[in-house]
């Protein structure tokens, strides 16, 4: 993840509005220590602030991630810096795996929970899940669960 990068580009576009750190500071409700720190990359907004900031500064969210609008940065990038973001946030350094064994984690369960809700069906993805793991239906039944649950505890996604 480009640090710089993203804390030149709100910058640039900070300005580009019109903005002093301070007035964006008080649109998003935060100080203006805190604009700068992420102009001079020292660290990023907090994950609920990326909307708000993204429309005070006419951006989407994925320009953020990729810190302009570089065509060369891709879709797979902006989740791969969102999945650090969140691995940043939840490790929880006593767990007994490394930082990157647990980012590993959490990309794993993203795409399984994607993958699962790809099927019309619970009774269809369980039949695939123990198709292709071997596990015992019950136990895929289970796995199906917490990932629909997983899906379902977030609002704006379809529940079944």
């Amino acid at each position: 993840m480009q640090y710089d990068k993203i804390g030149a580009f709100i910058r640039q576009r900070r300005r580009a509005a019109g903005l002093t750190q301070q007035a964006l500071a008080d649109r998003l409700g935060v100080s203006p220590k805190a604009v700068s720190k992420w102009e001079n990359a020292i660290c990023l907004p907090d994950a609920s602030l990326y909307e708000p900031l993204c429309q005070q500064l006419g951006i989407s969210i994925q320009q953020l991630f990729q810190g302009g609008e570089d065509a060369t940065q891709t879709h797979e990038d902006a989740k791969d810096w969102l999945i650090d973001v969140l691995a940043g946030r939840l490790y929880p350094a006593d767990c007994g795996i490394s930082f990157d064994e647990f980012r590993l984690s959490l990309r794993r369960m993203a795409e399984a929970a994607v993958l699962l809700s790809s099927f019309p069906s619970r009774e269809e993805a369980v039949a695939y899940l123990n198709r292709e793991t071997g596990l015992p239906r019950e136990e895929c039944g289970a796995a199906y669960d917490f990932y629909a649950g997983m899906k379902n505890k977030h609002p704006g996604r379809h529940s079944e």
